[in-house]
């Protein structure tokens, strides 16, 4: 096996670990961020949050849909990446590359539940979440 191959072999996890802890990081602070809404009269909610791309009501009370989407913008630093492929015989081989589109989508859902006329909880999910201002 040739050391790059160890290396790659070596560094995939530890890569794919540093984003998931990232990600985890990520949505506490969101977690956080969105605590603060509890108790918050629907119109303060509206007022800062928007029009929501959805209403909709529920037996005991009504839940507000937000979904933000921001385009990460890539044409000014594109880069290309070496994806590892697995042949018939289970061996990673190394393509020669491929180039990440230039502007990628990033997304997030936020869904608030009011009772009685204010936020009582909440739910997100998506890679591109935080609040406003």
């Amino acid at each position: 096996m040739s050391t790059r191959l160890v290396a790659f072999a070596f560094m995939l996890p530890c890569a794919l670990l540093a984003a998931c802890a990232t990600q985890g990081t990520m949505d506490a602070r969101y977690e956080a961020s969105l605590a603060r809404w509890k108790g918050t009269p629907e119109s303060q909610l509206r007022q800062t949050w928007g029009k929501p791309v959805a209403s909709e009501e529920m037996p005991d009370g009504r839940m507000l849909i937000y979904v933000v989407r921001h385009d990460f913008d890539n044409r000014a630093n594109p880069q290309t990446y070496r994806i590892a492929t697995v042949s018939a015989f289970g061996a990673p081989v190394m393509t020669s590359g491929m180039t990440v589109a230039p502007t990628v989508p990033v997304t997030c859902t936020t869904s608030f539940v009011l009772r009685h006329g204010v936020v009582e909880s909440w739910r997100f999910e998506g890679i591109g979440c935080g609040a406003p201002e």
